[in-house]
């Protein structure tokens, strides 16, 4: 894959006027730019498709098909489907409209993607960031040394979503052997695609490098506890329920339980 290859970048947003602009920005602004930019709405109401019409120019201009289809859906991972069916991309991106990414995101996974011969899926690291933008913490898939080497086990997939889902590029043709997102999990679809992937033995490649950036408040982070049951029931229909998988739900089960009755 060279630097003018077909990279595709999808967005799903409904009623997303306040976050969506930094995020349309941030895919614009990349310094190599994607073959295009699908943004897949759920009818919003607000000002978002305002928003996204400004910068249809700019997208033309730039020479990336700009392709906006606003319709109602139902969730989040039929619009990221849908998505996907329209994409003309041989690697695609999804970014969620409060989240953005890195200037040079595409160009890394470019370099690693073309370096690695072409995996299924290459994902890297994201900056966890407070509602005022401040960094809350940098999330890794794996434990990175002093010396900056990384193990790479991809069987923890058995016990957690070790993945940062917005990190993630995947070939179309992968989409297409493996599958589409299962609409029937509200939150935990993203969890689900991997470990399916992973089960099937598709190539995961890692890139030890900031590929986006994602602010608390999402639906993951505003509803733990389905988070935690749905990530559950993941493994149990996977058959990769564990023990130490089990203590841990629980335990932050609890945790989610007390927060939320004490407010």
């Amino acid at each position: 894959m060279d630097k003018n290859s077909t990279v595709s970048i999808i967005t799903v947003c409904f009623n997303s006027a306040k976050t969506i602009e930094k995020t349309i920005q941030s895919v614009l602004n990349q310094t190599t730019k994607p073959f295009e930019y699908l943004i897949i709405d759920g009818n919003s109401k607000d000002e978002t498709l305002s928003i996204i019409d400004r910068y249809s120019s700019q997208f033309e201009n730039k020479g990336i098909r700009f392709v906006v289809i606003s319709e109602k859906d139902t969730g989040i991972y039929n619009a990221m489907n849908k998505g996907i069916k329209l994409s003309q991309g041989e690697l695609l991106g999804i970014i969620n409209s409060d989240d953005y990414y890195e200037p040079d995101a595409i160009s890394s996974i470019i370099e690693m993607y073309t370096h690695s011969q072409s995996p299924d899926i290459i994902h890297g690291n994201i900056n966890i960031l407070h509602p005022d933008g401040s960094i809350r913490n940098v999330r890794t898939s794996f434990t990175v040394n002093d010396s900056r080497s990384v193990t790479e086990d991809y069987s923890l997939l058995k016990k957690r979503m070790i993945l940062s889902h917005p990190s993630c590029f995947i070939k179309k043709s992968s989409y297409e052997h493996f599958g589409l997102y299962n609409e029937n999990y509200a939150i935990a679809a993203d969890y689900d695609l991997i470990v399916r992937y992973y089960k099937a033995g598709a190539r995961f490649v890692y890139v030890n490098h900031i590929i986006t950036n994602m602010t608390i408040g999402g639906i993951s982070h505003s509803n733990k506890i389905k988070v935690i049951l749905e990530t559950l029931r993941v493994q149990r229909e996977h058959h990769i329920v564990s023990l130490s998988s089990l203590t841990r739900s629980f335990y932050e089960l609890s945790i989610a339980i007390v927060k939320k009755i004490i407010g």
